[in-house]
């Protein structure tokens, strides 16, 4: 009899719960998280204490138990254990020490809602925080005695009766004098082959051929098993006899398997490994398939044509990659799958032939450039009318999509489309594929930004709207004093930042149910800030911006039961400085799409403003090195980076003086005196009545030194002082590629420096940005690839780079075993970190930023930092009480600042 026979008999012959024989345990593979619990449900909180006593050796306590097993490093109790809102549920776990005496361990707990740590009946701690559950959240300090222990996490969800996650492991290597065992229930406890099929992650990965699909198959363990259990996996046709496709066993390297239908239909593929299974449905089409591979072979066979640009390549290679993903989803939409894979082909064999099929694209259709940041294709949507022919500049609108939406829609939605009703369309969710509606000739080209998603139109999502100018300017002929830039929702509020950031890329603004100012955010408005945060609020909130608004006519609509304060906010400011706007409240919630966009109203409200190319006056303000130009002006350098920058002027009537009204806060500022129209010698006119003259037309630097202005050879900062891409604050680094590097010279902080990194590249925290920056370890990151912009995860015992950069002598940081140093200033603790941003030593044009801790926990605790952070921050466990938010609240946190212009350390730390 094997051993998993005799185990499943035994467990069938003892009825009582308290008797069921336990099964071991071993913890997780990918980071020895315990991922097998029994979970006890319908526990009364107050009697948590009294029912694990009298069970503490032996058995279970009393309530509704299911045993639930998972991957990880999450274990979701939800499904399987079908716990009740109200109560405790309780995870429990048999802990065997086979030391002669106590074992001291860490527990790492993290849990949706808050948790007591339990061992032998007694609790332990108790952690009560506002967020859901994160892997190592809860440190908990253990003595486990000799012998069997048992170790529950009682869970109290509050918000919502569907949370039940728990990430759990064990400090201290595997094997090292502990064990663990599940006490089953007496039903409901799967066989021992289904607790080790149930601790892998099962994939299946697809990509279509011309006669069917080649699937990738892995089965990787990762959560709690048996030991010795091995998990065989198989693939095969649901319905069909004989040999399976492929097989192997859990921890196999993924296999390619090529699979060919003998004609379309419709299949279920199986993967069976142990007792569970995964299914996958796969439509075959043979004529969508040929088509398809067609257009691959023709989308490479084009980068022989320098006649197709690279951005018609890019975006034909964009639409192989998306109808790939349709083929391998069987979406519903099959008729229009098959037109556009018909489309596909025939473009993709102009582009072979070294013909751009986009020269004669008409109507809707998606363009795609490759991204500088994740090197993925950004997409966006693009509407030429038919009767567009390229001989006379067009007007170009730019649109930015509301929160979870896309461009196809935002598409529809600007061009007056978000309901068809003329063509029938049901109210409910507006269609871009099948029933997307001939869109209308408004006299303008169309094309709406993707942004990454969810950026709010930030940092990359920023770079995003005007990369999609610029591609646009590329392939067409748009009139550049005719761009205009609008949205909804979420695109209402890149509308108003992106807009008054970067005024004269736009003739006029047109903001729908957007956000226009980050002071009027409920916990940025109800809650005290430090001065620094109230710095960075400043430098994020549109309607500090307000004054570049000068030559930018907006149009605003905010529904009336949608809180239009954000609204009146900027119209306020537009008001005070006398500019021009139009104010739309209308009695309707927040959709105001239709209303506004319906019948191309609001185009055509846009296109009746154009650009003043070279203006004869120009108002500019900054609070950042990343908007440093308007039309023929550029702020060069910055004094105080923690006040707005301005500036006024004014070409006089007689073309030959220049007169500046206001110069604040400015060292120095360029001005191209070969775009407006003048006669040399021209007089500049300074604030106080102080002259200079520019004899001929150029390029003419302007340097304050003291109180003086002076013509000078360059108006930039002095070499090693801030200045565009190297300036800080800490999210300043979002706005260029960089490199996330794994510091994995120390082997404890390596998982956490990973799992980190893993997050963070995605920008996780801030809300389903689509991004992927790259990833490498510390020894890959070595010559050259020193002098990119680094983010450094990990102290300098795990970290070679940040080790390296620290030998400088430029990086003002040590670390001792107890003690983080910043300057002259020693912040004792093992869990203190710190994070910074600071010059590249290697290549002082580039930044890195420092994410590290005196232990591996003061790096994890930088995850519960706000998301408004200064030049360098230094904090301890006191930070984990909130999950990000955008300000600390209540949080202490040991030291944060802004670095002088000449990147000294603030004077409180020198």
């Amino acid at each position: 009899m094997t051993r998993t026979s005799l185990l499943m008999l035994l467990t069938a012959l003892v009825p009582s719960v308290s008797r069921a024989l336990p099964v071991e345990l071993l913890p997780g593979r990918d980071g020895a998280f315990l991922t097998t619990w029994t979970v006890v449900t319908g526990v009364p909180t107050r009697d948590v204490g009294a029912r694990l006593a009298a069970v503490a050796g032996d058995g279970l306590p009393a309530g509704s138990a299911r045993v639930v097993a998972g991957e990880g490093p999450y274990l979701d109790a939800g499904k399987a254990a079908k716990p009740r809102k109200g109560g405790s549920t309780l995870f429990v776990l048999e802990v065997r020490n086979d030391a002669a005496g106590p074992l001291k361990r860490d527990l790492y707990v993290g849990t949706d809602g808050d948790h007591t740590v339990w061992l032998n009946g007694t609790a332990i701690a108790t952690r009560t925080r506002p967020y859901l559950a994160l892997w190592d959240d809860h440190v908990v300090p253990l003595t486990i005695p000799p012998g069997r222990n048992l170790l529950t996490v009682e869970t109290r969800a509050k918000s919502s009766g569907k949370l039940w996650r728990i990430a759990a492991r064990m400090s201290g290597p595997i094997g090292g004098g502990l064990r663990y065992f599940l006490r089953q229930p007496a039903t409901g406890a799967p066989p021992y082959e289904a607790l080790a099929a149930d601790a892998c992650g099962p994939s299946l990965t697809f990509e279509p051929t011309a006669d069917g699909f080649e699937v990738k198959v892995s089965v990787t363990p990762r959560g709690s098993a048996p030991p010795g259990s091995a998990v065989p996996w198989s693939l095969s046709w649901a319905g069909a006899a004989g040999r399976p496709a492929a097989t192997g066993n859990a921890g196999d390297a993924p296999k390619k398997v090529q699979l060919t239908f003998p004609k379309d239909g419709t299949f279920t593929l199986l993967l069976r490994y142990g007792p569970r299974t995964l299914e996958q449905r796969l439509r075959y089409t043979k004529r969508f398939h040929t088509a398809w591979a067609n257009a691959g072979r023709n989308i490479v066979l084009a980068k022989r044509h320098s006649t197709v640009p690279v951005g018609s390549r890019e975006s034909l290679r964009y639409l192989w990659e998306e109808y790939a993903r349709n083929l391998v989803e069987d979406i519903p939409d099959q008729r229009w799958l098959g037109e556009r894979l018909e489309i596909l082909e025939r473009w993709s064999v102009d582009a072979a032939r070294g013909r751009d099929p986009y020269d004669d694209a008409r109507g809707d259709f998606y363009r795609a450039y490759q991204s500088p940041f994740d090197g993925a294709l950004q997409p966006y949507s693009v509407h030429v009318p038919p009767r567009y022919d390229g001989k006379t500049a067009w007007p170009l609108v730019i649109g930015l999509h509301g929160i979870g939406s896309g461009t196809h829609y935002t598409l529809r939605r600007v061009l007056g489309k978000d309901r068809d009703k003329e063509g029938g369309e049901a109210d409910g969710k507006p269609m871009i594929r099948g029933n997307m509606p001939t869109l209308p000739d408004y006299g303008v080209l169309t094309a709406t930004a993707w942004g990454y998603h969810n950026s709010a139109f930030w940092f990359y999502g920023e770079d995003d709207v005007l990369r999609v100018v610029d591609e646009m300017k590329k392939k067409y002929r748009v009139d550049e004093d005719r761009v205009y830039l609008t949205g909804l929702s979420l695109g209402g509020l890149g509308t108003y930042h992106v807009g008054h950031r970067f005024p004269d890329r736009f003739a006029a603004l047109g903001p729908l149910g957007g956000f226009s100012s980050v002071k009027l955010y409920q916990q940025v408005r109800k809650h005290p800030k430090t001065a620094w945060e109230t710095v960075l609020i400043e430098q994020r909130d549109a309607t500090s911006y307000a004054e570049n608004g000068f030559h930018n006519p907006m149009k605003v609509v905010h529904g009336r039961f949608d809180a239009p304060n954000h609204a009146k906010a900027m119209t306020k400011r537009y008001d005070a400085l006398g500019y021009r706007y139009e104010l739309d409240i209308p009695e309707l919630p927040h959709d105001v799409w239709q209303y506004s966009y319906g019948d191309g109203a609001l185009v055509k409200w846009l296109k009746r403003w154009t650009r003043p190319k070279n203006p004869d006056e120009i108002v500019f303000k900054t609070l950042s090195y990343r908007y440093v130009e308007a039309y023929w002006a550029r702020v060069g350098w910055i004094d105080d980076y923690t006040r707005a920058a301005f500036f006024r002027l004014k070409v006089a009537s007689d073309r030959r003086r220049i007169t500046f009204s206001a110069l604040d806060n400015l060292r120095g500022l360029a001005l191209d005196l070969t775009r407006p129209e003048l006669t040399f010698p021209v007089t500049l006119v300074l604030p106080g009545g102080a002259t200079l003259t520019v004899p001929a037309a150029g390029t003419v630097h302007l340097r304050r030194e003291n109180a003086t202005w002076a013509l000078a050879s360059s108006s930039a900062p002095p070499t090693g002082w801030k200045r565009p891409g190297v300036s800080g604050p800490l999210d300043d680094v979002m706005n260029e590629p960089h490199v996330f590097v794994v510091g994995t010279a120390d082997p404890e902080q390596t998982d956490t420096n990973r799992r980190l990194i893993e997050e963070d590249r995605r920008y996780l925290r801030h809300i389903d940005h689509e991004i992927a920056f790259p990833v490498r370890d510390d020894t890959e990151v070595t010559g050259k690839a020193l002098e990119d912009n680094l983010v450094l995860y990990g102290n300098p015992t795990s970290n070679r780079v940040l080790a390296a950069a620290i030998a400088t002598g430029k990086v003002p940081l040590s670390f001792e075993r107890d003690a983080l140093v910043v300057g002259k200033t020693r912040y004792e603790g093992r869990d203190v970190g710190v994070k910074t941003i600071v010059p590249n030593p290697w290549n002082p044009a580039k930044v890195i930023v420092i994410v590290a801790g005196v232990t591996r926990r003061g790096t994890l605790l930088s995850r519960y930092l706000p998301r408004f952070l200064p030049d360098l921050i230094v904090y301890d466990e006191r930070v984990s009480t909130r999950y990000v938010e955008r300000i600390l609240i209540d949080r202490p946190v040991l030291f944060g600042g802004f670095y002088d212009a000449d990147w000294r350390l603030p004077a409180a730390l020198r």
